[in-house]
């Protein structure tokens, strides 16, 4: 078995095996240049392979900062396991520790996380019901954490509930608005989302703004002429992909979110999207979409190692 980090003649066969193995995040070779190549941290010196006889079968994608990502910087004392995987075959064959072995070296960090990185990230966690992966981790001195859960819908007979067209005709009464971000919005909304969001869900907003989508992805609730709540959708170039989504604290609890969130599926119906997902809540948004008529995919745990 032969080590090393990955070439441009290997992009291929690295596709291929991620599509083999990685079955819940299919990639096409658009979106792995997209999503991970263009990253300004990505790094090929930080994408370890395992090959036997020229066949790529076995990966191990790591990532740590290089650049500030807005005021979270450099975050100098974490590090990503963006993905790893070993062909089905050779699993159970230390391949995959080895791997992750030569990843966790590069990093030289003490926090090591599993998935979950900002603002590309694919997966936030490892399946939960996947006790061999699972079992993996552990065994590597890595925690389980907080559960996560990819959600969708199917928005082919989706209708707003009469309750929600109600609850938004009496929140309009008391003085809310649910309008489209305006570039008269601009500079309120992104000092909106600094002092009550992470830099993760601004940096999705600045992106929409840079490339002229906010005014068709983003929808705000605004009480007066303040703004307290916003929905967005199409990040990273997926139409169907759903969120983020946040209501100002002091205003929740109040059917804000709710209403922000049927607006929202009903913009996507009436644009021709069949169906509306996203990657993953905790366990309040999962009772939260739940009410509303999402189905979980799947649930999924966050993982991660603290070295001292």
């Amino acid at each position: 078995m032969n080590y090393h980090q990955l070439t441009s003649k290997d992009v291929s066969q690295l596709l291929e095996l991620w599509n083999e193995v990685v079955l819940e995040y299919p990639l096409t070779m658009k979106k792995l240049v997209q999503t991970l190549f263009c990253d300004e941290n990505y790094d090929n010196q930080a994408t370890f392979l395992a090959e036997n006889e020229k066949e790529i079968v076995g990966f191990c994608i790591a990532i740590k900062r290089k650049y500030p990502y807005l005021e979270k910087g450099l975050e100098e004392d974490k590090g990503w396991i963006y993905a790893i995987a070993v062909k089905k075959a050779y699993q159970r064959q230390g391949i995959g520790s080895r791997l992750l072995a030569y990843a966790e070296n590069y990093l030289q960090c003490p926090h090591v996380i599993v998935g979950a990185y900002s603002p590309h990230y694919l997966m936030c966690g490892i399946d939960a019901n996947k006790q061999e992966t699972v079992s993996f981790f552990t065994k590597h001195g890595y925690q389980l954490k907080a559960c996560a859960y990819p959600m969708k819908m199917d928005l082919t007979t989706y209708q707003m509930p009469k309750s929600i067209q109600e609850l938004k005709q009496r929140k309009e009464a008391e003085g809310y608005s649910f309008v489209y971000f305006t570039w008269a919005d601009g500079e309120a909304f992104l000092s909106f989302l600094q002092m009550n969001f992470s830099a993760g869900w601004r940096k999705h907003v600045i992106s929409a703004m840079q490339s002229a989508t906010a005014e068709n992805t983003i929808l705000l609730c605004k009480k007066g002429k303040e703004i307290i709540g916003y929905v967005q959708r199409g990040i990273l170039q997926e139409a169907n992909r759903y969120g983020p989504f946040g209501v100002k604290e002091t205003y929740r609890d109040a059917g804000i979110g709710s209403i922000l969130a049927h607006l929202m599926w009903q913009d996507m119906k009436a644009n021709g999207l069949k169906n509306v997902w996203f990657h993953s809540t905790d366990e309040n948004g999962r009772r939260f979409y739940e009410r509303q008529g999402m189905q979980v995919v799947r649930k999924l745990v966050h993982c991660e190692k603290v070295r001292t």
